[in-house]
């Protein structure tokens, strides 16, 4: 994306936005760092929290209006905001 946006003469830069679970099994981040290291992009980094998570819990379920199978749906949505707010 970085080299399309250059390609194009635009001085906008590519912005990424990933999840983060610091020291539990399931963070990628490190692979995303990686990536940063290699584009031209903006990484931003978003660590939903448990705590949140409870909080949020009654929106996350009124803005899914059906099952989901897991706690993804709430990381996806916090990444959302954040790429929203950006």
């Amino acid at each position: 994306m970085s080299k399309l946006i250059q390609k194009e003469g635009k001085t906008a830069i590519q912005h990424t936005f990933t999840s983060s679970f610091p020291g539990e099994p399931i963070d990628e981040s490190h692979h995303a760092r990686k990536v940063l290291e290699s584009v031209n992009a903006e990484g931003h980094f978003i660590y939903p929290r448990q705590e949140a998570f409870r909080k949020d819990l009654s929106t996350l379920f009124y803005f899914q209006d059906g099952p989901f199978g897991g706690s993804s749906a709430y990381s996806q949505r916090e990444v959302m905001k954040e790429a929203l707010n950006t």
